[in-house]
C-alpha cells in the first residue's frame, strides 16, 4: 500500500491520526509513506513519541516492513516508476532494495531480511560496458543557483543491453545522481534480442554554495548504476560512472 498525503509524526491529512491508524489495523503486509515525519518518534525537545505514525502502521495490523521518513519532504513516485518496487518484485530482500534505491529522506521499519515470493527467469543481460569514465566534472559554487546545471557540455553514454538466455527478461534500472537516463521505465527483452539505453551527463554543474554536499576538489568518485532484473543467474547488474570533480 502506498500513503501519500501530507503528514507529521501524529497524524496525516485529514485528521487521520495515529489512534485512527490503531483502530483501522491496515492489513498490508508492506506499507510505503510518502508523507512527511511519520517515522520521526521524538518531538522537537527530543521527547520520545510512543505513539509516533509509522509505528502505528507497523505494529498495529498486518505490516512487516513499513518505508518512511522521518523528515519533512515531498515526494510522489508512481509504482511502477520505482526501482524500490522493482526490486522488490524481481525477488530481493527490502533491505537490499533500500541499498539499491537507497533515497535520503526515507528508513525501513520492520523486517529487511523480509522478500516475497518470484519467478526468476532462464535469462541473462550482458551489457556493452560496466565502467564509464565521465572524465572531470566542474562544479561551480554560485549563490545565484537555479536550475543547478548547464547543458554547455554535454556528454550521452549509450549503453546496450542483449538477452543471452533462453526466455524473455525484464529489467529497469535505477536513478543514477551523475548520469541522467532518457529513461527508467521497465522493459523486456526476448532472447537474443537487444536494446539501447542512454544517460546524458554534464561537465559543468552549479551547486549552492551552501549545500549538504560539495564534492572534494580532486577527488574521484564513483556513482552506481543499477539493473534490476528478474534473471535466476544475475538478477542485478552494477554499472559504474567514475569521474573527477573540480570545485571552482
Amino acid at each position: 500500500a502506498i500513503v501519500n498525503v501530507h503528514g507529521s509524526n501524529r497524524d496525516h491529512s485529514y485528521n487521520i491520526t495515529s489512534q485512527d491508524i490503531g483502530n483501522i489495523k491496515p492489513k498490508s503486509t508492506f506499507i510505503d509513506l510518502q508523507s512527511c515525519s511519520t517515522a520521526n518518534a521524538q518531538t522537537r525537545k527530543g521527547v520520545f513519541v510512543q505513539n509516533y505514525l509509522a509505528g502505528e502502521y507497523l505494529f498495529s495490523g498486518s505490516a512487516l516492513v513499513v518505508k518512511a521518513s522521518p523528515v519533512v519532504h515531498f515526494e510522489f513516485v508512481p509504482p511502477q516508476q520505482q526501482p524500490f518496487i522493482k526490486a522488490i518484485a524481481f525477488g530481493n530482500s527490502f533491505g537490499e532494495a533500500m541499498r539499491i534505491d537507497w533515497q535520503g529522506a526515507y528508513i525501513l521499519l520492520g523486517d529487511p531480511t523480509l522478500k516475497f515470493a518470484n519467478k526468476r527467469v532462464d535469462a541473462e543481460l550482458e551489457v556493452s560496458q560496466k565502467e564509464i569514465d565521465l572524465g572531470t566534472i566542474v562544479f561551480e559554487k554560485d549563490f545565484s543557483f537555479k536550475d543547478g546545471r548547464s547543458a554547455t557540455d554535454e556528454k550521452i553514454t549509450n549503453l546496450t543491453f542483449k538477452n543471452i538466455g533462453k526466455e524473455t527478461i525484464e529489467f529497469q534500472p535505477t536513478i543514477n545522481y551523475v548520469a541522467q537516463g532518457f529513461s527508467n521505465v521497465a522493459k523486456t527483452i526476448k532472447p537474443n534480442e537487444e536494446t539501447t539505453l542512454s544517460y546524458k551527463s554534464y561537465g559543468y554543474q552549479k551547486i549552492l554554495n551552501e549545500a549538504s554536499y560539495i564534492p572534494k576538489n580532486g577527488q574521484q568518485y564513483t556513482e552506481p548504476l543499477y539493473i534490476l532484473t528478474n534473471s535466476k543467474t544475475k538478477p542485478i547488474i552494477q554499472i559504474d560512472f567514475k569521474y573527477t570533480a573540480k570545485v571552482i
